[in-house]
């Protein structure tokens, strides 16, 4: 019996923990945390993840879910994934990757990618402190950053997930970059088709010549966020 209530108490811990509700936020889209403070990426009035509105915001939040300050970056347009590297978060804004110190949120890095052809920037991780590789989900690319000589440049790899690279995830460990594609739809003569979203991962131990996309299983869906 005593084993059973144990059980039950951690499940109810458990429970309330992830029933958490964070108020006053405005289509919310990702999730960032070091531990401390959780911040969390804001589209803004409306769902327009391609607009130039600079209604986009970042709130900031205590470890148990506290509000620290619902507006602490402003003037984005629409925010999506972010990477913490040290002190700076970096947020992928439409064609820009953009950094804000967590403790007062001023702007100390700014990236313009426009180049690359893409609007739809969109996850970001961090794969050590001088480099970041970024999602372009409208393009289907991925594209590596590197924070020290403020240059973006796509990645070369043979294959990639069936349409839309959208969420991204890193083992820093094994060096392992997991992919996961939203899938979209493809004009074929007057046919569209609808591709399906899949799960894979890269191997970035290998000759960054032989960097190849590998899928996992056969799961398919509109595949978003990914997490270790």
């Amino acid at each position: 019996m005593k084993k059973i209530t144990l059980l039950a108490a951690v499940f109810a811990a458990f429970a309330a923990s992830a029933q958490t509700k964070l108020e006053g936020l405005s289509h919310p889209e990702s999730v960032c945390s070091n531990g401390k403070f959780t911040f969390v990426s804001n589209l803004g009035e409306k769902v327009e993840p391609t607009k130039r509105d600079e209604d986009g915001f970042i709130s900031k939040f205590d470890a148990k879910g506290a509000e620290v300050k619902k507006d602490f970056i402003t003037g984005l347009n629409a925010p999506k994934g972010m990477a913490l590297v040290k002190d700076v978060l970096y947020v992928a804004d439409l064609d820009q990757i953009r950094g804000f110190k967590i403790k007062d949120g001023k702007e100390v890095f700014n990236l313009d990618l426009a180049d690359l052809g893409s609007t739809y920037l969109n996850d970001i991780v961090m794969i050590d402190e001088q480099t970041l590789i970024v999602s372009a989900t409208d393009i289907h690319k991925l594209i590596k950053v590197n924070l020290k000589t403020k240059k973006g440049e796509e990645l070369s790899i043979s294959k990639l997930p069936s349409m839309g690279c959208n969420g991204l995830a890193y083992d820093a460990e094994k060096k392992m970059l997991f992919v996961v594609g939203m899938g979209g739809k493809v004009t074929k003569g007057d046919d569209v088709e609808d591709i399906l979203g899949e799960i894979g991962w890269i191997n970035l131990a290998a000759d960054p010549a032989k960097w190849a996309y590998k899928r996992i299983g056969k799961a398919t869906g509109m595949f978003d966020g990914i997490a270790i």
